[in-house]
Order: C-alpha cells, then structure tokens, then sequence
C-alpha cells in the first residue's frame, strides 16, 4: 500500500487555523467560548425603547397606493375592468407593521386589538384566541366532532395492546 504525504498548507490551509478551531492553539475552545459568552442576546419580542403616541392611520401609506389609482382612472378602460385594476392596487398600500404593534400595545382600545389580531397585524401567542392557538383547536374540535375514530381506532401508528 503507497502512503501518501498530504500537507495540508499545499493546499492553502493554514495548520494554526484547524489547531485554533479544535481548541488546539491559542485561541480554541476557551477564547471561543469567552467570545460567545461576551454575546449581547435580545429577547424575542420587540419592546420600544420609547412609549409611542400614535393613531391607527399613523400605521400606513397611501402614496404609492394612490399613484396606481390615477393612473388607473386616467386609462380609457371600461369601468368593470377599473374596478378589477384598482383591487390589483391595493397591493401598493404600505403598512408600517412597527407602528402597527406600537399603536396596539400603547394606543389601541380593546375592540381595535381583537380586530388586529384577526387581521394578523400582531402576533398574540398568550391566548386561547392567539394567531396560532385558535386555527388548531378550530381544526382539534372540528375532527373530534365529525370523526370519532380518533377515539377508538389506532390512529398513532403505533401498535398497542389492550
């Protein structure tokens, strides 16, 4: 059997670079973890950093929405297919999802949050009526009301015994 001699620097890497990374040289594992531990981590939800006051039209912006309407409404199309064009336009409305979630921890009634929530302009995960809650027990009480299978057949998979 031919040995064979491999230098891995022939091939442009650097041995102190693999020592380093295996925690073999001088900045390895310790510096490593020294760097990772020096890490500033935010937490997942967004707080301002100031208490906003804003109105709930402070949350979008229309400008580009109504450039497409005039040029919509400055075309010789029918008025039907106006109207199907100016559905298309609503595409071009701007929503400021920040001030969204500002107005609606700082400013927004309760009856304006649930109607934000339906809309999914806040993520709500703290409820039994929260953006992703609410789909699975919908989807949970729909099957359990029309299959009672879930029930009595081995639905899992698995095959247990009695």
């Amino acid at each position: 059997v031919e040995q064979f001699d491999f230098d891995p620097e022939d091939w442009g890497v650097a041995m102190k670079e693999i020592e380093d990374g295996l925690g073999g040289g001088t900045g390895g594992k310790d510096s490593e973890t020294k760097r990772l531990s020096e890490l500033a981590f935010t937490g997942m939800y967004y707080e301002p950093k100031i208490i906003p006051s804003l109105q709930l039209q402070d949350c979008y912006d229309v400008e580009k929405f109504n450039a497409k309407l005039r040029v919509i409404e400055e075309s010789s199309l029918s008025e039907e297919q106006k109207s199907v064009m100016r559905m298309f336009a609503y595409r071009f409305i701007k929503i400021n999802f920040e001030a969204a979630a500002n107005y609606y921890a700082f400013n927004a009634t309760e009856e304006e949050k649930a109607v934000m929530e339906r809309l999914r302009m806040v993520l709500v995960d703290s409820s039994i009526d929260g953006f992703i809650e609410d789909d699975l027990i919908r989807v949970r009480e729909e099957v359990m009301s029309t299959d009672l299978g879930w029930q009595t057949d081995k639905v899992s998979g698995y095959d247990y015994e009695d």
